[in-house]
């Protein structure tokens, strides 16, 4: 099994922004999507998870950017699941929040502190 998930994409033109560049959340799109598909290639996609009624979630992430891939342009986006190898330690299967009154009170309350200051 590979370490390394590679996929391109190229930028289409309703993902640009104002500014010529592509849209932030277009390019967050991407990620999700390639990390998923990683995930699935490793054996722990969500199709096969939520049957076992567990899945995986992304708490946080750091991002830099120096600039936005344009309209056409091709760009790579991958995914070293080297998790451990970088330091992860606290991987673990949970069962899925929105299965409970309390798991959903969870959801919403993670909801609204990432939230904070947007709505």
């Amino acid at each position: 099994m590979s370490s390394l998930h590679r996929e391109t994409f190229r930028v289409r033109a309703s993902e640009i922004g104002p500014g010529g560049g592509m849209r932030l959340p277009a390019l967050l799109d991407l990620f999700q999507e390639a990390a998923g598909n990683s995930a699935t290639a490793l054996g722990w996609g969500s199709d096969r998870l939520l049957a076992e009624g567990r899945t995986w979630v992304l708490s946080r992430f750091h991002l830099r950017l120096s600039g936005l891939p344009a309209w056409r342009e091709e760009i790579a986006v991958e995914n070293a699941h080297v998790f451990k190898r970088h330091g992860g330690e606290n991987f673990a299967a949970i069962a899925c929040l929105n299965d409970s009154a309390p798991g959903m009170l969870v959801i919403w309350q993670l909801a609204m502190r990432e939230l904070k200051g947007w709505v």
